[in-house]
């Protein structure tokens, strides 16, 4: 991977004691619509704008995102064989 690509993949990665209005403006920022979330290094969950109006963001805006975001996201592991293998 090259290093354009490393740093545009960081562009989506999130801490997950990330407050809900940041969350917002990385999100409102961004060309995609979820984000990564991560704590230590490690994949936690991610974020949409829906995981965000699903748990009524607009409420409580100073929150962090450990209660809104997917903590359970679908993934993929690539291999040198170009299969890949799903998990839930």
């Amino acid at each position: 991977m090259n290093i354009k690509k490393i740093h545009e993949l960081k562009n989506f990665l999130v801490n997950s004691n990330l407050l809900i209005d940041k969350a917002i403006d990385k999100l409102n920022n961004q060309q995609a619509n979820c984000l990564i979330v991560t704590k230590k290094g490690k994949l936690k969950g991610t974020l949409t704008d829906s995981d965000l109006r699903r748990k009524g963001f607009f409420k409580e805006k100073k929150d962090t995102i450990t209660s809104v975001y997917n903590p359970k996201p679908k993934y993929v592991f690539l291999n040198s064989s170009k299969n890949f293998n799903c998990q839930k």
